[in-house]
């Protein structure tokens, strides 16, 4: 009879695995979807924005406010890919680094472009960022004299 109730655990956790699974699949499509649709919209702004350019540079007056107006939209819409872009990445196991914007692994802890420290994906976005960035910055630092070093060396050597 164990072998029956260890046939059923397995079979519950694969179950289980399968509707979570499922169910992330299910998110990472609805905010593509989304993503796609602001993207589409933002593209359609950029269009009015530069129209409207076009119309003021040919002589005609635009109405007031219409560029501020297109650019509140535009910096709006611009925030909401930016937090659906967000929520996709952690679906997917993906970030973006903090200081530069590359594209990391979700467990990844420094960015490999510019060294910044990384948030965690299961950190919580309202804290603040992490505050220990030395631990990036120092490794710069020791290789700056290493390079005047090498710099130094082929200099004496070229004034030999």
């Amino acid at each position: 009879m164990e072998i029956w109730g260890e046939i059923s655990k397995k079979l519950n956790s694969a179950a289980d695995y399968t509707a979570k699974e499922t169910e992330k699949l299910t998110g990472i499509a609805k905010i593509s979807y989304k993503l796609s649709g602001a993207k589409t919209k933002l593209s359609g702004l950029y269009q009015n924005l530069g129209k409207l350019k076009y119309n003021e540079l040919r002589g005609s007056e635009p109405e007031e406010g219409a560029y501020e107006a297109l650019i509140a939209q535009i910096d709006e819409l611009n925030a909401e890919i930016s937090q659906m872009e967000t929520e996709l990445g952690v679906l997917r196991n993906y970030k973006f680094c903090i200081a530069c914007g590359t594209k990391l692994r979700g467990e990844m802890v420094y960015c490999p472009k510019c060294g910044a420290k990384q948030i965690p994906l299961d950190a919580d976005p309202t804290e603040e960022a992490p505050a220990e960035e030395a631990p990036a910055e120092e490794p710069a630092e020791e290789a700056a004299p290493d390079a005047a070093d090498a710099e130094e060396t082929i200099a004496d050597g070229e004034n030999n």
